[in-house]
């Protein structure tokens, strides 16, 4: 693949996995009303996902995603003293720090896996600790999320074969569409978790 196609690809597949931040940050006003946690978290959500789609690296956009991942890192770090969720904290670092040790070595393939792994990781940290997500259904979205990433991976290809040399000028444009796709799948999620908590 070349250069211009890793960067489209990255970019629309992070951006679109930005997204699932919606989950824990509804489920949390669901179960505990409005807090600063989710203002962060919906922050953070919309950063990233304007940042990953419609800004590269070094804009502004970059530089606000990379503050408010940190604020996030810091806000769960401070919210797991006392818990077994240290090591959620320890597997973040590892995975960040290899993301970017690749990133360096311009491993493209292995940047996207753990930029991915401590996605997800980061996650279910999320839910662990501000939402009543159990294990078991936190392994059942986890499977769903991996699912939904490889389709994301089958549409990138797609849209690289439609679009040609013109992946720059239509990128947008299937990004737009990948978000709101996205936004129905989230919703489905979250429609079947909060009808399964009233029942």
């Amino acid at each position: 693949m070349e250069k211009e196609e890793y960067v489209f690809q990255h970019k629309y597949i992070l951006g679109l996995t930005s997204l699932w931040l919606l989950i824990p940050f509804i489920l949390n006003i669901y179960e505990n009303g409005f807090t600063k946690f989710n203002f962060l978290l919906f922050i953070i959500c919309n950063t990233s996902t304007i940042f990953w789609g419609y800004f590269f690296l070094g804009s502004f956009f970059h530089r606000l995603d990379n503050l408010f991942a940190g604020l996030l890192f810091i806000f769960l770090s401070y919210n797991s003293k006392n818990t077994n969720h240290y090591i959620l904290n320890i597997l973040t670092l590892i995975f960040y720090i290899l993301a970017y040790y690749y990133h360096i070595k311009k491993n493209n393939d292995k940047v996207l896996l753990y930029h991915l792994l401590f996605r997800i990781i980061g996650y279910y940290w999320t839910l662990a600790i501000f939402s009543n997500t159990s294990f078991n259904i936190f392994i059942i979205k986890t499977i769903i999320m991996i699912l939904y990433i490889l389709k994301l991976s089958k549409n990138f290809e797609k849209i690289k074969n439609i679009s040609g040399n013109n992946l720059e000028k239509k990128f947008i444009s299937y990004y737009n569409s990948g978000i709101i796709e996205t936004l129905l799948i989230i919703s489905g999620i979250l429609f079947s978790q909060i009808v399964d908590s009233i029942s």
